[in-house]
């Protein structure tokens, strides 16, 4: 990183040996990086200067090769007013995660032209590129992650609580969820 907005994805083993750089494109920011079970792709969120996806798969062996991420979303697709045409955003993808057993991607999309700030999880098949939603908070859900055994989803949620005229408060709340949707629990972290 020359800059400090001039970020690089790199690949070292774990005693500290054999550097490798994976990109050269100098990213704004990038974060939420996953790589799949078999360790040839790369998922990665890759914030370019007014840039129309997130989300990018990687190829560990030919990065240059690189495409973004577009789920099949078609169920959840935004009807824009006035054209009465439907539509979904690709630049509000976040935190792209492998299964542990690579078949499927979790992640967190606000959707598309909505009037509330939401993100919502959704799981995608691998070779299908169907995605489910399987929240429905309507609220903004943060660093969703798979159990160790890919049944199960942890996330986070913040609530930003009113207390007066001049004094608010943020109250971070931990859920648990089952990968298809059922038994939503939250989690008691006080």
């Amino acid at each position: 990183m020359p800059a400090w907005h001039n970020i690089d994805v790199y690949s070292i083993n774990i005693d500290g040996s054999d550097l490798k750089r994976i990109t050269f494109d100098r990213y704004y920011r990038i974060g939420d990086l996953s790589i799949s079970p078999d360790g040839k792709t790369l998922m990665a969120t890759l914030f370019e200067y007014k840039g129309l996806y997130s989300v990018w798969q990687i190829p560990i062996d030919n990065p240059t090769s690189r495409r973004p991420l577009e789920p099949d979303l078609d169920l959840y697709k935004s009807r824009l007013p006035l054209l009465n045409l439907k539509a979904i955003s690709y630049d509000r993808l976040y935190g792209p995660e492998f299964s542990p057993d690579g078949t499927s991607l979790l992640f967190t999309w606000e959707g598309h032209y909505s009037k509330e700030y939401r993100r919502e999880v959704y799981i995608m098949d691998m070779k299908t590129n169907k995605a489910k939603r399987v929240t429905n908070l309507e609220g903004p859900i943060y660093d969703a992650h798979f159990s160790k055994d890919g049944s199960r989803l942890v996330f986070r949620t913040v609530e930003y609580i009113n207390d007066g005229l001049f004094s608010s408060r943020s109250e971070p709340r931990l859920w648990i969820i089952n990968k298809d949707g059922s038994r939503l629990k939250q989690v008691d972290i006080k």
